[in-house]
């Protein structure tokens, strides 16, 4: 059967328009399963600490905890694999509501400690987190949503993995042996602490409101109870220089001008 120059037109056309097709599509899948390769860590039972997390929030730690692991691989140089299934030790949860400034004032949200099991990794970590069950939107002082910190050797499932040099390197560019480095920066009830390990000068930052302002006894606790803070870590409080400064709040949560305090030297 001959087929006539325009027939032939036609075909060419279907052909063609067949094969974009098929172009268009192969583009569309390879996408797909590039997005399905990045990397990421699913917490199995997270839902066992903090039933109502937002999905945005456990994506942020997801990827938190990501930057650790891959970091102790390569700080042990051991391969980092794309995906971890990472999991909350069963007794390890505890959890508190904790008070935090944000734009429009103060209000409380969830702190919850755990200790994260990664067996693929074969690390565990001291996990904690910061979240709301609403107005998930609102900024917080907290900065990060997740922090991890080295735990004691005697609760390493898998063995050491060189903990303390990791998290070292990963918060302050240096693998300097100290053994406050685990527990730095802190954000705690009261009071922060941020620690210059060059200097060795711990920064404590006391949040002071109403008649502690001008309360001296109630200082003087306030700054026992970052004394205890360091007893209860082991950590020698006389081999580090504290520096005491307070944030002070009026009624609505506004800033007020701070009081600085030196301890030791």
């Amino acid at each position: 059967m001959n087929i006539s120059q325009h027939g032939k037109r036609i075909i060419f056309f279907i052909v063609t328009f067949l094969l974009l097709i098929i172009v268009v599509i192969s583009v569309l899948v390879l996408m797909q399963s590039n997005n399905k390769s990045t990397p990421q860590v699913q917490i199995t039972n997270l839902d066992s600490c903090s039933e109502n997390m937002k999905v945005s929030l456990e994506d942020l730690m997801n990827t938190t905890v990501y930057r650790y692991i891959e970091a102790a691989n390569n700080h042990n140089n051991e391969e980092t694999a794309r995906d971890y299934s990472a999991e909350i030790r069963e007794g390890s949860c505890q959890e508190d509501t904790i008070q935090t400034k944000g734009t429009n004032g103060s209000f409380d949200i969830k702190e919850t400690t755990v200790i994260l099991d990664i067996p693929d990794a074969k690390q565990s970590w001291e996990m904690i987190y910061h979240w709301q069950t609403e107005n998930e939107e609102r900024g917080t002082d907290l900065g990060t949503v997740a922090t991890l910190n080295c735990l004691p050797i005697e609760k390493l499932k898998y063995g050491d993995f060189n903990c303390d040099s990791v998290v070292s390197l990963m918060k302050y560019g240096t693998a300097k042996s100290d053994p406050i480095l685990q527990y730095m920066p802190y954000t705690g009830a009261g009071f922060n602490l941020t620690y210059n390990p060059d200097t060795r000068e711990v920064a404590a930052e006391i949040t002071l409101r109403g008649s502690q302002m001008n309360n001296e006894e109630l200082k003087a606790n306030l700054r026992t109870q970052v004394e205890y803070w360091f007893t209860k870590r082991n950590l020698d409080m006389t081999t580090y220089t504290v520096t005491y400064s307070y944030t002070n709040l009026d009624e609505t949560g506004n800033t007020l001008p701070p009081d600085y305090v030196h301890y030791g030297d």
